[in-house]
């Protein structure tokens, strides 16, 4: 791998800048808190994304200074070479994680490259973790020091057992037994609660505290489910009772309705005749009234003749008496009149007499027929009376459509139970219902309690006790599963493991022998140095292993500064050497150690050099160079 280009947005006190690289040495210098090591954080950000935790927290800890979301950019490129191939990274960085937009281009062809879900791009195209990375690329100040730990998935002893001739499909024992590591974490959580046995252990108690809960609830609420199953079975027998008596009201109603139908149109028919008999009273008494009038007419009538006639006779005398002439006719015909006076008046008087008679006798049968009247339409009105009761204020088409129904419900009811019914009481039995409602109610009032205390009693459980087992032996089930997978992974944790013991001791020598040349290129002495499965460095003076920490902090630094340089050299792929980002790695060393380094690197073969340093001795010395 080799980086061309770092081009920076934004990121910690760098905004805008811009920077090239050549193969071999490239140096930046600048004095303290000028940025250098933000420039290799920037690089591993691009491959790796912003980690750490804590003060360590890339995101918070290289956020652009000065930063406004949304004018400013967090992020930049990183142009580099791998396998012959050219790449452009850009990413920009959010709040999270999630609002990360990091993609990858091939600079030649301009085409994207997919990074498959969960993965970084130094761990697709550089099949490097960032462990791996920090342990052999990158070197930081005062950082050579290899923590074997950092390489969590046995990236490094992969590479390096594959070089000591094992192959790496052989040498990825490191790799089975982090992942069967990782399984038997998901299990089983060393640390807390997180593992999936530790939280089905969890469930199973709860669903014991559960199923005891419940179980002593079903108790409680078993006697109160008895009673009100007893209450709603008495509950239903009391309502088809009173819908049985409540059928038998209807029938015998729609009787009664029937019965008073026959006695309204007896009514009617009593009534209009006794109308017609009304009528002809009234039409009699008429006219005997008009009888009567016509007899007083006639004998006024009468009474005026004779007197006509009298005062006739009378002017005829007075004449003839006047005049002295034929008194005596005078007198005669005074007689004569006389005489036809008393007959027209006795004849006048008996006939007076005998109409007299009629007139009685007519006036008593009147007051025989207007009595009748009366008493006929004291009748009627009686009679009205009783039809308005049993009308009972409905209209006679009112009536009617009743009458149809109570003939429906009987026709439907039958004859043999409408016989059976008819004597019976629709007011007994409506106080019968009544009462049996009032019962009803009572079962109501003590149902919804029973009912109320039984949902009470479950209100907060969010299962049955059915339920509740069911779950139980659920996770019984899944436990049982789970710790015979999770004793089967532990019995192949400790195989691998003592296969992995034997694979690390076959890469010490080779990592050994490339550690020693290159410590002798840097101090010009060829030293006898061993190096650990773990990384760690014993040195051989005249044959006794000697502590390299008993040796000065720059002699120390030498040593891992050569390590260093031998694993990267040692797992770079055949041919791709990958580069080496040098942080300040000097501090400690003094002027003859700094110059026989930078001399070193200088001439060094195989791998591109970017060395970050505050110090001027030698800064010069790289093909490109760049002062902060």
């Amino acid at each position: 791998m080799i980086i061309r280009k770092v081009k920076i947005y934004g990121f910690g006190r760098h905004k805008d800048k811009e920077w090239s690289f050549e193969d071999g040495l490239n140096v930046i210098y600048g004095e303290n808190e000028t940025g250098k090591s933000t420039i290799f954080a920037f690089i591993r950000s691009m491959l790796y994304g912003l980690t750490g935790r804590g003060t360590e927290n890339f995101r918070k800890k290289y956020i652009p200074w000065n930063y406004t979301k949304g004018t400013d950019r967090f992020g930049g490129e990183l142009e580099f070479v791998h396998k012959d191939i050219e790449y452009r990274a850009i990413s920009l960085w959010g709040d999270s994680k999630r609002e990360d937009k990091v993609s990858l281009f091939n600079n030649t062809t301009g085409a994207e490259i997919r990074i498959p879900d969960g993965r970084t791009i130094g761990e697709h195209i550089l099949q490097l973790t960032a462990g791996a990375y920090d342990s052999s690329i990158y070197i930081g100040q005062m950082g050579s020091v290899i923590n074997a730990s950092d390489d969590k998935d046995g990236i490094l002893v992969s590479r390096l057992s594959a070089v000591s001739g094992l192959g790496e499909s052989e040498a990825s024992a490191v790799k089975v037994i982090g992942r069967i590591k990782e399984c038997m974490d998901k299990i089983r959580s060393p640390r807390g609660n997180a593992g999936i046995l530790d939280k089905l252990y969890f469930r199973k108690t709860q669903c014991e505290n559960d199923m005891n809960r419940l179980e002593l609830t079903d108790g409680n609420a078993s006697e109160s489910s008895l009673k009100l199953n007893e209450l709603m079975a008495e509950r239903e027998n009391i309502s088809e009772e009173i819908k049985g008596l409540k059928g038998k009201i209807r029938i015998i109603k729609a009787i009664k309705i029937i019965n008073k139908k026959n006695k309204i149109i007896e009514l009617f028919e009593a009534l209009d005749e006794l109308n017609e008999k009304a009528e002809y009273y009234k039409k009699k008494i008429k006219d005997l009234s008009s009888y009567s009038t016509d007899s007083e007419t006639s004998a006024k009538k009468n009474i005026s003749g004779i007197v006509a006639v009298v005062l006739a006779v009378l002017f005829v005398v007075a004449g003839f008496l006047l005049f002295g002439k034929l008194r005596t006719v005078a007198i005669i015909l005074f007689a004569v009149a006389l005489i036809s006076v008393a007959l027209a008046v006795v004849s006048f008087v008996g006939k007076s007499k005998s109409k007299q008679s009629a007139q009685e006798k007519r006036n008593h049968e009147k007051a025989d027929v207007i009595q009748k009247l009366d008493e006929t339409e004291a009748l009627i009105a009686e009679k009205e009376s009783v039809l308005d009761d049993k009308m009972e204020g409905y209209t006679f088409e009112q009536l009617e459509e009743r009458w149809k129904k109570a003939k429906e419900i009987i026709d439907v009811a039958g004859s043999r139970v409408c016989t059976s019914l008819a004597l019976e009481s629709a007011e007994k039995h409506t106080a019968t219902v009544e009462e049996l409602s009032e019962k009803l109610n009572s079962y109501d009032s003590e149902i919804g309690y029973l009912k109320a205390t039984i949902d009470n009693m479950y209100k907060n459980e969010r299962m049955s006790f059915s339920e509740a087992s069911a779950k139980y032996y659920d996770i019984c089930a899944k436990i049982d599963y789970y710790e015979r997978k999770y004793d089967g992974l532990k019995l192949a944790k400790e195989v691998a493991e003592e296969s992995f013991e034997e694979l690390r001791t076959t890469f010490g020598p080779v990592l050994s022998n490339e550690t020693e040349n290159i410590l002798s290129k840097i101090v010009g002495t060829k030293g006898n140095v061993k190096i650990g499965d773990d990384f760690n460095i014993s040195v051989f003076d005249e044959d006794m292993p000697r502590n390299i920490s008993s040796y000065s902090g720059a002699a120390v630094d030498q040593t891992y500064f050569a390590l260093r340089l031998a694993i990267a050299g040692v797992i770079a792929p055949k041919g791709q050497p990958y580069p080496l980002l040098l942080d300040d790695p000097f501090a400690q060393y003094d002027d003859d150690r700094l110059a026989k380094a930078m001399e070193f690197l200088n001439t060094y073969e195989g791998s591109q050099i970017i060395l970050a340093t505050c110090q001027k001795r030698g800064a010069d010395m790289g093909k490109s160079f760049y002062k902060l």
